[in-house]
């Protein structure tokens, strides 16, 4: 069975401070419990040997979009819309 799963998400811990990724498609582990993490967006820089892989963080949100109507002629903004969504801590 799966130790993750499309759509979870995990924070990893490195030099560059903690990134969170989307993990793309099912993970199988090896009987060593090795395996291969799908992620979005890509890793550019390769995490250090032992980085901290959390799976299990607690949620907090980040805005995936934000719409913002245009102002009228006073300059006032009415009727932002702010998309979140939760995220490892």
């Amino acid at each position: 069975s799966a130790v993750l799963l499309e759509g979870d998400m995990v924070r990893i811990t490195g030099a560059a401070g903690d990134l969170v990724y989307d993990v793309t498609a099912d993970v199988d582990a090896d009987a060593l419990g090795a395996a291969t993490l799908p992620l979005y967006p890509p890793i550019l820089t390769a995490p250090a040997d032992a980085a901290v892989i959390d799976v299990t963080a607690p949620i907090r949100a980040r805005i995936v979009r934000a719409t913002l109507p245009e102002t009228d002629r006073f300059s006032v903004v009415v009727g932002i819309e702010l998309e979140w969504e939760e995220v490892p801590a």
